[in-house]
Order: C-alpha cells, then structure tokens, then sequence
C-alpha cells in the first residue's frame, strides 16, 4: 500500500515540473542575444532537471520494479512533448538542438518505461495508442516547424513528411515484429494514420504553387517528384499488405488508391513542366 501511495505521489510532482518550467522552455519571445544570464541560466536548470531527474528515476524503477515509477516516467515524456508543442506557438523556435534532443531523451524514456511495465501493462492498447498519438504528432510538428525556419523552399516540406513516412514505411516492414505490439495499434491503425498524413502531404505539396529547391529542375529527379514517387509505391506495397488483412471487402482499392495517387502526381507533374 505504501509502494502504491509513494508511486502514484510523483505523478502531481511531474505535473508540477512541467508548471514550473513552462514558461522557461522559451523564456520570453525574444531571440537569444537579448536573453539575460539569469533567464540562460534557468533554462539551462530547467533542461538539465528533465535529464538528471527522469533518467534516474527510470533506472531506480526497473530496478526495483516499480510499476507507478515507471507509468510516471512513461507519463512524464507526453507531458514533456506536449508543452514543447505548446512553445511552439511563441514565434520563432529558439535553441533548437537541446529541445530536440531532450525530446528524443523524454520519447525514449517514455517508450522504454513502457515496455518495462507488468506484462498486462506492457501490451495495453490505451497505452501504446496513447504513445504513437503523442509522439507521432509531435515529431511531426516539431520537425515541420525546424523545417520551416531553418530550411527553404521543398526540404521544408520534406521536414513535414519525415516522420509519418518513416512510420509508415517501419509500421510496415515490421507489422509482425515482437517489439511492435499490440499489433492492433502500430499496423492496423499506426500504419493507417501514417498512411494517410503522408497522403495529405502528397496532395497539398502537388497542389500548391511548388517551391524552389535551389537545384536544376529536372522531371522525375527532382525533391517533390522523388518524394512523390516514393508515397505511391509505398502507397502500392501497403495496400497489397493491409487491405486483405482488415479490409477484405474493398480489394478494389488495392489497385484504385495507388493509381489514383500516380495519376493526380503525373497531372501536377505536367503542370509545372
């Protein structure tokens, strides 16, 4: 019982570091040149309590298998991405590298808490399908945001496409992969989400005026078309794989979804020729 209180008490702690540091994760809307000592100083603490806080307690609860330890740090890295996603809105993304490797930090200790929970836990769909949504969307809008003031023209919008296509391509790969369960969340639905976000990427970056890429236009070898090319044909593999899995009655779609993609793709690809 008393493992039970102790455990479930860090929960209000880690909402509480994560109130605290708040407003120090961008301290003020001002670039850094302008930041004062102390304001480097307290983001610089803030950070630094996320690694010397959360990797040791992690550590102390596998070791001493303890099951509300571990759902607190599995909890404290959605915590951690969503405040990074509510920075995001102050203007400019200030200090890049650290906010990124802190969220992969967080992301990894999240994953790894999880998967050191009982078995029942372990495999609890709520948990997972909590996780991807979590982590998915956030690395989506972190990367297309990096995208967005660090890079130009179409490597922008491949910052945006980055996540759901590797999700999608590794959802896919490794659909019966043991590390990938409850398969109901990763392939049956990951797959999907991430199938149709890359889609979405598709039709808006071919419908929009295309952007430059600061390399000779060449048709079909050129950043939007490569990219293109690559959503269908994965586009192509997926349904042939997931369709007959958990959509027997729309085998139609195995060839018109594809198709239907390459030809919207060739009918931009003539527009902009």
């Amino acid at each position: 019982m008393l493992n039970t209180a102790a455990g479930w008490a860090l929960l209000p702690f880690a909402a509480l570091l994560a109130m605290v540091g708040e407003n120090l994760l961008l301290p003020l809307a001002t670039p850094p040149s302008y930041w004062s000592d102390f304001e480097v100083w307290w983001l610089v603490s803030y950070w630094a309590m996320w690694w010397l806080v959360w990797l040791p307690l992690l550590a102390v609860s596998r070791w001493g298998k303890w099951t509300q330890g571990l759902q607190t740090c599995a909890v404290a890295g959605w915590v951690y991405a969503c405040l990074l996603f509510n920075a995001m809105d102050n203007g400019q993304v200030y200090a890049p590298v650290a906010k990124t490797l802190t969220l992969a930090m967080m992301t990894a200790v999240s994953l790894r808490a999880m998967t050191w929970q009982p078995e029942k836990l372990r495999r609890s769909v709520a948990w997972h399908s909590m996780a991807l949504a979590v982590f998915g969307l956030m690395w989506t809008s972190w990367l297309g945001r990096l995208g967005e003031q660090y890079a130009s023209g179409v490597w922008a919008q491949w910052a945006q496409l980055a996540v759901p296509m590797l999700l999608w391509c590794a959802f896919t790969a490794w659909r019966n992969h043991p590390r990938l369960q409850p398969r109901a969340v990763y392939w049956q639905w990951g797959s999907l989400a991430a199938a149709a976000l890359a889609v979405l990427w598709l039709l808006t970056a071919n419908w929009v005026a295309p952007r430059e890429s600061g390399l000779p236009y060449l048709p079909l070898l050129n950043p939007l078309e490569l990219a293109t090319a690559a959503i269908v044909w994965q586009a192509w593999r997926w349904c042939a794989l997931w369709l007959p899995e958990f959509a027997p009655d729309a085998k139609k779609l195995r060839i018109a979804l594809p198709s239907a993609l390459a030809l919207f793709a060739v009918s931009a690809l003539v527009m902009r020729v």
